[in-house]
């Protein structure tokens, strides 16, 4: 979910609760904090299974399959053997969508 999809979610819920109104005032104000706190600090990053980085360790091999997890090239540079392990839905510092299919 992006910030703008999450900012759309919060106004509905309000709208629909009638959040904002009596007796829900302190309510309202702790939402348009939430909804602040997106705009200005909340950041999009890129998952590990869509980075240019990762390698799936599903190769398509049979004692493979069902396997989320894979190896990053970029972790491979400053860490030891299994550290560079991670899981499709992980994120790091270091992520670059990938361009193409492979």
């Amino acid at each position: 979910m992006d910030k703008k999809e999450a900012v759309r979610l919060i106004r509905q819920y309000m709208m629909v609760h009638h959040i904002g109104e009596y007796p829900h005032i302190k309510l309202k104000e702790a939402m348009d904090m939430a909804i602040e706190a997106l705009r200005k600090d909340a950041v999009e990053v890129v998952r590990c299974k869509d980075c240019k980085h990762w390698i799936a360790a599903n190769n398509g091999s049979w004692h493979m399959i069902g396997r989320t997890d894979g190896y990053c090239k970029m972790l491979m540079n400053f860490h030891d053997s299994e550290r560079y392990m991670t899981e499709g839905e992980h994120f790091c510092s270091y992520g670059e969508m990938r361009t193409d299919e492979n």
